[in-house]
């Protein structure tokens, strides 16, 4: 089930709910260290603002779920194809 709270936004937005972070903070961390990014690069990558980048990773901004989903399917991706590419010790 999808954890929500009500937020007050000015005139003409009310009724809009935000959505909890959850995991998502850490899992977008997480992800971009492993691959060894900067914020900057991460945002690169997302085709987003760096600035976004560092507020989804400290909660204090919450995408959409779905956004979420595919921001982090972006990354395992990146990470898929760079273990693809990296030669193996033999």
């Amino acid at each position: 089930m999808e954890r929500t709270t009500e937020t007050h936004y000015p005139s003409g937005v009310a009724g809009r709910k935000r959505h909890e972070p959850g995991e998502f903070p850490a899992n977008l961390k997480a992800l971009r260290e492993q691959l060894g990014l900067t914020q900057f690069e991460a945002a690169v990558l997302l085709n987003m603002q760096p600035r976004t980048v560092g507020r989804y990773e400290a909660g204090d901004s919450v995408p959409h779920p779905a956004q979420q989903a595919g921001m982090l399917s972006i990354l395992r991706a990146e990470l898929k194809k760079r273990a693809r590419r990296k030669p193996s010790a033999g």
